[in-house]
Order: structure tokens, then sequence, then C-alpha cells
């Protein structure tokens, strides 16, 4: 699962990222500004976004904004200053700063609460995500027409109505594809 970091605060962005692999995510983007989180987004849309609202230079409220034109995307606003928030954005996630582990744990879970007890272990909007996912992923498709790219989003598409459509694949994968395995799938691995 994809996470974009929006903080302009090392120490705290490495934090963040450590809390966030042991709630299961596994690829990280990081920004310092709101340019660099808008960019890191168009590059590859994650499945949450934990934002910082004082950024130097702009504002994390401003670039979650921006991310969120086409599609809602989780967010967990990790401030100091969670008034901004409250007041821009009501019914925001938000984990105070100085935070441990635990409260980012917590936050994640308030977003994704777990389902009910049965087969199907996932987020209880797991189903309404990948539906979600994959309309996105079609429009970057169409966006890019005869791009190597448009290959890529379209084997997302494909992949995410599975998702959504097979409790099965759910239960078994959870959501294991991503853009960087579809790639090494369809051209071998990364170059670094």
């Amino acid at each position: 699962m994809h996470a974009l970091i929006i903080e302009d605060e090392l120490l705290i962005a490495m934090s963040i990222e450590d809390a966030l692999r042991d709630c299961g995510y596994s690829s990280f983007a990081f920004a310092t500004s709101v340019a660099q989180a808008v960019d890191a987004a168009r590059l590859r849309c994650p499945m949450l976004i934990s934002a910082d609202v004082d950024l130097s230079p702009g504002c994390g409220i401003d670039a979650v904004a921006a991310i969120c034109t086409r599609e809602p995307i989780p967010v967990i606003f990790v401030t100091g200053t969670p008034g901004d928030v409250e007041l821009r954005r009501p019914g925001s996630v938000i984990v105070h700063k100085p935070f441990k582990h635990s409260d980012i744990k917590r936050a994640v879970e308030r977003l994704f609460p777990a389902a009910p007890t049965g087969q199907d272990k996932t987020f209880s909007g797991d189903i309404e995500y990948y539906r979600k996912r994959a309309a996105a992923e079609r429009l970057l498709a169409f966006e890019s027409p005869g791009n190597e790219a448009a290959a890529i989003h379209e084997a997302l598409a494909d992949q995410y109505e599975a998702l959504a459509s097979d409790p099965r694949l759910r239960s078994e994968f959870r959501i294991k594809w991503s853009a960087s395995t579809v790639n090494q799938q369809l051209h071998g691995p990364l170059s670094g």
C-alpha cells in the first residue's frame, strides 16, 4: 500500500513512515511543499496521505485540497496546529505533535475501520475504494493514450476491479498490486 507523507521535518517524516509501515504500508512518497506533494500524488496516487499543516513553503491543508480534487483520499493531519485543520477541514483525523507510533496506528484505524468478522478481512471501505481507484486509473490511462503509462494504468484498473468484485482475492491478497509491481510484470525490474 502506498502513502504520501507531506512533512518538512525529516525526522518526523521518518517516524511517520515507520508508524505507517507497522500499519501495512510498504511504499512511500515524501514531499516538503505543496508543489512537491501535488507532483508526487500525480506520479502515483496514494491510498493514504499524512500531512503537516505548516510547511516551508506552503500549507499541508492546501496540498491536500489540491490533491483530492479528483477523488477523495483518506488523510491524517499530523500537526502541532490542529486548530487550523478543525477550522478548514472539520471532521478530519488529526494526530497532535509530538506523537507516538500508536497515535498514528489509531488514526489509520479511524480512517479504515475493520470489517465485521467474517471471511473478508479487508477494510470495510475497500470495495468502494477499489472501484474508485479502478475508475481513476482508467481516467489516467485515457489521459495518456499511446503512452507506456497508459498500459500500466489499464492493468492497475483491471486489478482493482478484480479486487472489488472477488472477496477471495481481497482476502488473499488485500492489495498486493502496485504500479511498480505491474511495471515489473510488464517490463521487468525497474532500473535504479
